[in-house]
């Protein structure tokens, strides 16, 4: 019915449920005790308080139809991809407003910190072709690194001074090929490559 969920598990049972969230929901985000539900058809975040017993609804962030993925907090700040407006967009968490935005090519998924930079996926092209890119970004300057780590980039993890990458992407038939990929703390990029 377009309208999403999240289901709160303790103990292996669930406790509690947020309900009508919007459609769809993409991703979710725990800080601290703030829980980010990132809502992507509605371009909404719904922002939670995480007390012992409940959530306790703060806010709703409308995104004006940026199509928002993944969202990670960085120096106290919240930092977000968006498909439709292929950026990341940056939000004050003292008040939830939206304060800049980084434009990137082709349509970013996950972010990742390393504790000095961000790392994000471009996972397809804004033709819809797969992309093949994954961005180091030095969040105070701007600044911003291509790395081609070969069709598909997805998730992301940061581990022991890599980035690894998890990569799907489809040939002219929509038959799937999966991968991986690493980049070193010197920039040496490795590639690992797994058929369907």
């Amino acid at each position: 019915n377009g309208q999403g969920s999240v289901s709160i598990i303790q103990d292996l049972e669930s406790i509690s449920e947020l309900n009508n969230l919007g459609n769809t929901v993409q991703s979710i985000t725990v800080h601290d005790d703030m829980l980010f539900i990132i809502v992507n058809g509605s371009s909404l975040i719904h922002i939670f308080e995480i007390n012992e017993n409940e959530e306790e609804y703060v806010q709703t962030i409308n995104t004006n139809g940026s199509g928002p993925r993944n969202l990670i907090i960085h120096d106290e700040l919240a930092y977000f991809t968006n498909w439709n407006t292929s950026d990341i967009k940056i939000m004050n968490l003292e008040n939830y407003e939206i304060i800049n935005t980084i434009p990137v090519d082709g349509l970013p998924e996950d972010i990742i910190s390393d504790g000095d930079n961000l790392w994000v996926s471009i996972i397809m092209n804004e033709d819809w072709s797969d992309g093949n890119k994954v961005l180091k970004i030095n969040p105070l300057t701007g600044n911003m690194i291509e790395f081609d780590v070969g069709f598909g980039p997805g998730e992301l993890l940061y581990h022991n001074n890599a980035i690894y990458i998890s990569r799907t992407y489809y040939d002219t038939y929509w038959n799937a090929y999966h991968a991986t990929s690493k980049i070193y703390n010197n920039e040496i990029i490795t590639k690992y490559f797994i058929l369907n």
